[in-house]
């Protein structure tokens, strides 16, 4: 146990019974001020506790006030709302009909409830505000005003987008062998060969063959459009500029399947019959097809695809004997499954094509028959003035602020010659005249 010594005391010790001393001293001062630490810190918790528990019982209290407050109120709530129901008191709509009736009339009447309107001044119809005006004949009086012109409306209404009539265009670039147009000429050798292989016995002369090459060519045409704006188009409303460009550029990509149709149609072979088809003396559609597709491959071509107006299809396919029945039913011989011809286990598809007459159609083997090139880029140029047929008259031009914008895009098609027969466009019409059997 340590015991504190006097000045006295210390200064006889010696320097090692003082450090001794110094040591002893300073545990026991450490322990001394902890114990005192610990007594303070237990204490305030002691005090805060108390405070703590005080605090939440008068919280209590208050909220135990509030709450039979409330369900004081609520009562006197319920009360006060089966007596307002219970009573006749009028709407604040009514009252309002009331005191403009009054206005109009110049009787006047007591004002009920506590409601109170200016009638010193009389309302006339014409002082209701509305979208567009209202005629006597929908609104009692003189009618309404309108006060939101046509503009104002323009201006806060809803755009929903571009809308303008379809062209049809043709399903023929999808039939046919595209290749890119990178070249400004498109090239194939047509190749015909003289000659056959024979069996041949022991020092008979062997037969002679020989091939000749002949090259067809087709160059590159654009399809194009041209269009012109002023200046001020341009920089005020450059939404509907680049509208424009995209409008346009639709038309120039439209176009391209039909024009490669209209060269198809015009390289294509006409239907050449052989005398034993003319089997029925009243051929159908059904026939004509049936008669066009055993030719193609009479002629060593496989059929890809049948096209037809979709009007023509639709007489096909819903066409019925006389007492009702479709003869495109299953169990024919030649039948229309789905959008497809079943031609002795082999479908061939139809394709719907609009830009084709109602009696037109295009067959054979189209993809190893017709050759397509397409380039890649659409061309889209910009230059100032016009350069049309007028373009050196003086009044055109920058001059009067004509930009010229012009869109195009290069193709070409060739159907070689060695293959042309195994394509066939004709007419329904004319191909039944041909197979028709003789009386």
């Amino acid at each position: 146990m340590f015991v504190k010594k006097t000045q006295a005391q210390i200064n006889a010790m010696t320097d090692a019974e003082a450090d001794t001393y110094a040591t002893e001293k300073a545990a026991h001062e450490t322990q001394e001020n902890k114990a005192a630490i610990d007594s303070a810190v237990k204490a305030g918790v002691e005090a805060l506790k108390t405070d703590l528990d005080k605090t939440i019982a008068e919280k209590q209290k208050e909220v135990d006030t509030l709450k039979e407050t409330v369900e004081t109120q609520g009562v006197k709530i319920v009360e006060l709302s089966k007596s307002t129901s219970e009573g006749k008191m009028d709407s604040l709509e009514n009252l309002f009909k009331e005191k403009y009736d009054e206005a109009v009339s110049g009787e006047s009447h007591t004002v009920k409830e506590g409601f109170s309107m200016d009638t010193s001044k009389a309302i006339a119809s014409t002082d209701v505000m509305s979208v567009n005006t209202i005629n006597s004949t929908d609104f009692p009086a003189a009618g309404s005003t309108g006060v939101v012109g046509a503009g104002v409306q323009t201006l806060m209404g809803r755009l929903l987008g571009y809308f303008g009539y379809r062209s049809p265009a043709s399903k023929i670039l999808d039939l046919v062998d595209v290749q890119p147009m990178d070249s400004a000429v498109l090239i194939v050798i047509n190749e015909t060969v003289t000659g056959t292989a024979e069996i041949t016995t022991e020092c008979k002369l062997k037969p002679i063959v020989k091939e000749t090459f002949a090259t067809q060519e087709k160059s590159a045409e654009p399809v194009a459009v041209m269009w012109f704006t002023t200046t001020k188009l341009r920089r005020f409303f450059p939404a509907l500029v680049n509208r424009m460009v995209q409008k346009f550029s639709e038309l120039v990509n439209d176009k391209l399947p039909n024009v490669v149709l209209d060269a198809v149609k015009a390289g294509a072979s006409a239907f050449t019959p052989v005398a034993a088809l003319a089997i029925n003396s009243n051929p159908n559609n059904y026939d004509a097809m049936g008669a066009v597709i055993a030719t193609v491959e009479n002629l060593g071509f496989n059929v890809s695809a049948f096209m037809m107006n979709p009007i023509a299809w639709r007489n096909m396919k819903q066409e019925k004997t006389a007492d009702g029945v479709y003869t495109l039913q299953n169990g024919q011989s030649v039948n229309i499954l789905q959008n497809g011809l079943d031609w002795g286990g082999v479908y061939i598809p139809i394709i719907k094509d609009s830009t084709l007459g109602v009696d037109e159609f295009v067959t054979g083997d189209i993809f190893s028959t017709v050759k397509v090139g397409v380039d890649s880029v659409l061309m889209y140029m910009e230059t100032d003035g016009r350069t049309d047929a007028v373009a050196t008259n003086a009044a055109t031009g920058l001059s009067r602020n004509i930009r010229t914008h012009v869109l195009e895009k290069f193709f070409a098609v060739i159907i070689p010659d060695a293959t042309k027969i195994g394509l066939v466009k004709d007419t329904f019409t004319n191909v039944k005249t041909l197979i028709t059997k003789a009386p």
